[in-house]
């Protein structure tokens, strides 16, 4: 990297792997607060396999890193029953958004219904954060009591564009809404094998997202805001299954900061 060129500084970002070069290795994070939201674009089943791993590690990572009662999820897997986010199902509901931890094709009603919920209430953050006087929901967040705080939400995907027509819609709407300023996250992984209708306009969604896709057996970013500089060095990315042995002292360590609050 060129030592005049000025480096990115970030807020708050979530690990999705390292970047590397000849002579450094450093964490790949996303800004949160810079994107709207991350879409990994997939076209054979490995690259698959390791993008939705991902996105199941970030939602650990969301869950392990925010304070319990500002941490929200809505996790919905596109694929079949049992392919994608199996180890969240550990996870406490009281992180869930829905009645169950990750819902599937045949929940795809309640997704929907969630996904209206979410929508609805972008609003009413957006009516919060004018109100407080603050620029922005992070910062509203440190500065006010714990019940005027808003959760962040975090809406997980997988195999998108594999749902409804309207969970489509519902899910663009809110990525159009400039949601991450409010609070409300965006992952999804992305079936670019997938057959499109033309009633969604798909190329302001990609337009909007922080996208990462392969190409010449590496990855490369777009959409990042910090394209230039990601794209010389190779991502390496966290997306290994999540295994019991390996969950267990995460969700140990959720189990007690949950007693220590109830007390």
């Amino acid at each position: 990297v060129n030592p005049n060129e000025k480096l990115p500084i970030l807020q708050e970002g979530v690990s999705i792997g390292s970047l590397s070069s000849p002579k450094a290795v450093f964490p790949a994070l996303i800004d949160l607060f810079d994107t709207i939201g991350v879409c990994f674009l997939y076209g054979c089943a490995e690259n698959k396999r390791e993008f939705n791993n991902c996105l199941e590690r970030i939602a650990w990572r969301m869950a392990l890193s925010l304070p319990i009662d500002l941490c929200e999820l809505l996790v919905y897997n596109g694929g079949k029953p049992g392919e994608n986010f199996v180890s969240l199902n550990r996870l406490p509901k009281s992180f869930f958004k829905s009645s169950q931890p990750v819902l599937f094709d045949v929940d795809s009603e309640e997704f929907t219904k969630k996904l209206s919920a979410v929508y609805r209430e972008l609003a009413i953050r957006q009516s919060a954060i004018i109100a407080s006087d603050k620029n922005g929901i992070s910062e509203m967040n440190v500065s006010e009591v714990a019940d005027a705080r808003l959760k962040y939400t975090f809406l997980f995907v997988s195999d998108f564009p594999h749902v409804t027509e309207e969970q489509r819609k519902l899910i663009s709407k809110i990525v159009s809404a400039g949601c991450h300023n409010l609070g409300v996250f965006v992952f999804v992984s992305w079936d670019m094998n997938a057959k499109l209708d033309d009633k969604i306009d798909y190329q302001s969604f990609l337009n909007e997202m922080t996208l990462l896709f392969p190409k010449n057996d590496r990855y490369f970013f777009k959409n990042s805001g910090h394209d230039e500089l990601l794209n010389k060095f190779m991502l390496c990315l966290d997306g290994q299954t999540v295994k019991k042995e390996e969950s267990d002292p995460w969700l140990s360590t959720i189990n007690n900061r949950i007693e220590k609050a109830s007390s």
